[in-house]
């Protein structure tokens, strides 16, 4: 990679600092990642995550969840602008239990917490990032989401069944709102 002659950059950022611009935009440079803390965005979210400590067959203990890398199709508005709902954007969550839980807890239900960061790329190709707080309750497989994200979810096994093993792994998939 060849890297951009002084003489040519430098006399751009003065510019753009004489301008009061706190970016510049450069031919083959991508768009800077912004936080919106406000969205209003129905969303399909998945992500594959570990658990840890694995969900114990017998012994009970809290667990979190954390899930990079995962997927987000939105549509609506984030900071105000429009999702390009031809774009895929991005979704990472990480979740804790309120209290210690085992594989018989999948099916008696339990409790927790989490924080969701959805990344998107609005029609004006700006990528903005919005993240929120959620509580959650589990049955079953079923997941009810409420807080900064309202919903339903899923939680799959991917790697342990319960039965024979300890669950580690779980592909978790979101059918929310985003409450701002």
């Amino acid at each position: 990679m060849t890297r951009p002659s002084i003489r040519r950059t430098l006399p751009a950022a003065i510019a753009a600092t004489a301008l009061g611009l706190t970016t510049l935009s450069a031919v083959g440079a991508q768009a800077a990642e912004t936080e919106s803390s406000t969205a209003s965005m129905t969303c399909v979210l998945k992500v594959e995550g570990k658990i840890d400590p694995p969900i114990d067959l017998v012994t009970k203990k809290p667990a979190n969840f954390n899930g990079k890398g995962g997927t987000a199709a939105c549509e609506g508005t984030i900071g105000g602008e429009t999702v390009d709902t031809t774009e895929l954007g991005s979704w990472g969550v990480n979740a804790d239990t309120d209290e210690p839980i085992n594989c018989a807890s999948l099916a008696s239900g339990f409790t927790g917490t989490g924080t969701s960061s959805i990344a998107v790329t609005t029609v004006d190709g700006q990528k903005k990032t919005h993240t929120t707080t959620f509580s959650f309750q589990i049955a079953g497989g079923l997941v009810v989401v409420s807080g900064g994200l309202e919903g339903t979810a899923t939680f799959q096994p991917t790697e342990g069944d319960c039965q024979n093993t300890p669950v580690k792994r779980a592909l978790v998939e979101f059918a929310v709102k985003t409450k701002t």
